[in-house]
């Protein structure tokens, strides 16, 4: 079990760092600092330059880091309805639904997808419903992790991490929903038993709160336009004015800053009441039951009690769960709202989500297995050490047991002269292989992948390269050719006798389909 590790959110403005320790199944932050550096190529320096001023400030020498990416262009989310199919089937099928709607390639594109829930159509047709998620870009973030001599224990992102936090409270609540509201934009967020089922992106952000201060009022005593610092000031001192008719401060009225502000409020309402309507409509499922609010946006003083009212639903602001201590940092609770999403990446369970590429996954285990083998050397030696001693204080009483060992030796050379058989063995079989391809397994296999509307015209072997040309027709009715062909290709890559398979070409004739797949042969 690691037991101090770092948490790391790369935000579209701001990167936010934690510096904490696992106790059991609780957690301490120990350390915690944010900056405003937005997230681009030219300033990953900068970036860098931040995390080694945060590891030297706190003297950290843990290297384990849980990454969390929030910039919304390089993280996709997908809420996608397909037939159920087994789990090694769900990604191609995912990848040929979307191949119209995403046009970059899905080379070095980390994917991942969690089922939400599985049901029967009135037809007896079995669907599963799903999120999608796949990250862009992971190299700027794993190239951060390297400069800072960091290994990441996972990747996530915000939508994701927020489930992690849900799973420790309300554990009696099925439908939950989760405001990010962000310096850009908001993102409203759906659970259903702590899995994210809806996500969608609002145009409220504190930012925007800001700017509309900055408007122009007429008032009895003239135009009142605030600088965008005493706007900023406004915001933070005052929030949402509760009583209008209060005087917050020398010719600034409670009722001028609400009338600023209202027209963004109104049509935040709208769009969460819009976005819940649609969830339930569309989802089957019934409409959340709270509200939590999270993200530096969530900071706007009120601004719960505003939206309990509008919304005459229970809203609250997403907290610590109780088993996070914060006793060793200070004045954590004006910026606790923008490290929840960097902490709930290292409340990870069973089900979290995790895009780390299988290299990084490989170049975590190197470390480990080289620990491992130093500490069993030490160990191995120290036995001897100590048997060897042994052996000279109470060298009769221990004869027997050196009649053993010799014993065991004899056994292990013997295992050993078994495995030096084995290379000249295996090389023999290599070169039996090699020389005639099972001909009769092969087109055996291949009537059974065959589907039934596919004509096979000629097969070409290639025996000295190991492949294999097919050509023939696909014989279907028009407009579902290509399924067949898709078919045809993934159970050619799933069969023992073939790998690497392609459609080469096709080509529609009044028949059907002319088509050339090749692939390689594994015998």
């Amino acid at each position: 079990m690691i037991d101090k590790f770092l948490s790391i959110d790369f935000g579209l403005l701001f990167i936010k760092v934690i510096f904490a320790q696992r106790q059991q199944d609780k957690f301490k932050i120990l350390a915690y600092d944010l900056k405003k550096i937005p997230l681009s190529e030219e300033n990953i320096p900068a970036t860098i330059d931040f995390i080694h001023d945060f590891l030297k400030k706190n003297s950290v020498s843990a290297k384990n880091a849980y990454l969390t990416v929030s910039d919304p262009h390089a993280v996709i989310i997908k809420h996608l309805v397909l037939p159920l199919l087994p789990k090694n089937e769900v990604l191609n099928a995912i990848q040929w639904q979307l191949k119209d709607e995403f046009n970059f390639s899905w080379e070095g594109v980390l994917t991942y997808w969690q089922s939400v829930k599985e049901y029967i159509e009135e037809d007896g047709t079995k669907k599963q419903e799903l999120m999608f998620v796949c990250l862009k870009d992971i190299e700027r973030y794993l190239a951060v992790c390297r400069q800072c001599d960091l290994l990441p224990l996972g990747i996530t992102s915000t939508a994701f991490n927020y489930a992690n936090i849900l799973r420790y409270y309300n554990k009696g609540i099925k439908t939950q929903a989760v405001l990010d509201i962000g310096s850009s934009d908001s993102m409203l967020c759906i659970y259903i038993e702590n899995k994210l089922a809806f996500l969608r992106r609002l145009a409220f952000s504190s930012e925007k709160v800001t700017q509309s201060l900055t408007d122009t009022l007429l008032t009895t005593k003239g135009p009142l336009k605030l600088t965008y610092e005493k706007a900023e000031e406004v915001k933070n001192t005052f929030g949402i004015p509760q009583d209008e008719t209060a005087m917050l401060e020398e010719n600034l009225a409670a009722i001028h800053v609400f009338s600023l502000i209202r027209p963004l409020l109104e049509l935040l309402v709208r769009e969460i009441k819009y976005s819940f309507d649609y969830f339930t409509l569309n989802f089957k499922e019934e409409a959340p039951s709270i509200l939590y609010l999270t993200g530096g946006g969530a900071n706007l003083k009120n601004l719960d009690g505003y939206l309990k009212r509008e919304l005459k639903m229970e809203v609250g602001t997403l907290d610590f769960p109780a088993g996070v201590d914060t006793s060793k940092v200070r004045d954590l609770e004006k910026d606790k709202h923008q490290l929840m999403n960097a902490l709930g990446a290292v409340l990870t369970g069973p089900e979290s989500v995790n895009l780390l590429p299988l290299e990084a996954k490989i170049q975590r285990l190197e470390p480990v297995e080289k620990s491992f083998l130093r500490l069993f050397f030490l160990t191995v030696a120290a036995f001897l050490l100590v048997s060897h001693l042994f052996v000279k204080i109470q060298l009769n009483n221990y004869k027997k047991r050196i009649q053993n060992a010799q014993l065991i030796l004899a056994k292990i050379a013997e295992v050993k002269a078994g495995i030096e058989k084995l290379v000249p063995l295996e090389d023999i079989v290599y070169e039996i292989k090699k020389e005639a391809v099972p001909a009769g397994g092969l087109l055996k296999s291949l009537s059974q992948i065959l589907p039934a509307r596919a004509v096979l015209n000629e097969l070409s072997l290639d025996q000295k390269n190991n492949t294999l040309v097919l050509k023939g027709v696909a014989l279907s009715r028009k407009g579902i050719q290509e399924p067949l062909l898709a078919q045809l290709v993934s159970n050619l890559n799933k069969s023992l006798f073939f790998k690497k398979a392609v459609l080469v070409s096709s080509k529609k004739t009044q028949q059907g389909e002319d088509f050339q797949i090749n692939c390689e042969l594994v015998y």
